[in-house]
């Protein structure tokens, strides 16, 4: 099984990862060389991103989540407080030298931006193909049952230089434990614990022009897009799906 290949839980973070990698990983370089013939002078030395190196920066992006630490902080060459020095660079463990980080980090965000959006006016056109990719990946590997349960997120992040940080649009919630940033609507499996399907709460004038709105008012509208979303989810699996649709059929027919 997957589990037992010795690079099993890898290969099942990949199946599991929103949208299509190696697009992604394309599309950020491809930014990259337009960078290098448009900016020579600041670009010419930035090589392209690897496979390798696309999931290595990943995975410091998860150690670093998990441990508390970011950036320089990863890089440490003496003991600081009681935490044992971390250092992932050429100096410690020799995982990525800290330009090299940086330079990923610059690029990283251009591998999902969905061209498509922006030239539709979405202004979240940035993490379009994170968003979608998130939810199609589970609508098409996630064999859910069909009790649900409904919840909010939130992406804290609190802006320093204007109103938004540069977001399209940020949210107050002051129940929280962190209050302000990008809020997500979200519907998840009670059985497995997985997020199924996610929605970015976008500004107000913006919501109401979303599907069932007009109809039903924001809340219940809402409520309706992740139950649709989240529906039939494991459509890889056509045994499973066939045996709803065969249920569904002898329901109503």
């Amino acid at each position: 099984s997957l589990l037992e290949d010795k690079d099993g839980y890898f290969k099942l973070f990949q199946y599991l990862w929103p949208g299509k990698w190696k697009d992604q990983l394309q599309q950020m370089n491809i930014k990259i060389q337009d960078s290098k013939k448009s900016n020579s002078s600041k670009y010419s030395q930035v090589k392209l991103v690897s496979q390798h190196e696309w999931w290595k920066f990943i995975g410091i992006i998860i150690y670093g989540g998990a441990v508390g630490k970011g950036g320089i902080e990863l890089y440490e060459k003496e003991q600081r407080g009681i935490s044992p020095p971390i250092n992932i660079g050429t100096g410690g463990l020799d995982i990525m030298s800290y330009q090299r980080l940086n330079e990923i980090k610059e690029f990283f965000p251009f591998s999902f931006h969905d061209t498509e959006a922006e030239k539709k006016g979405d202004e979240w056109y940035k993490i379009g193909l994170l968003v979608d990719g998130f939810n199609y990946n589970r609508k098409q590997t996630i064999a859910s049952s069909c009790t649900y349960t409904l919840d909010e997120s939130m992406s804290a992040f609190k802006p320093r230089t204007s109103a938004f940080g540069r977001l399209p649009n940020i949210s107050l919630r002051q129940r929280k434990p962190r209050q302000i940033g990008t809020e997500f609507k979200d519907i998840a499996c009670t059985v497995i614990g997985v997020i199924l399907f996610v929605e970015i709460m976008r500004a107000r004038l913006v919501m109401h022009k979303k599907q069932y709105y007009d109809k039903f008012g924001a809340t219940v509208a809402c409520t309706i897009r992740l139950m649709e979303g989240a529906s039939y989810c494991g459509l890889l699996d056509q045994e499973r799906v066939s045996a709803q649709q065969e249920q569904k059929k002898q329901k109503f027919c």
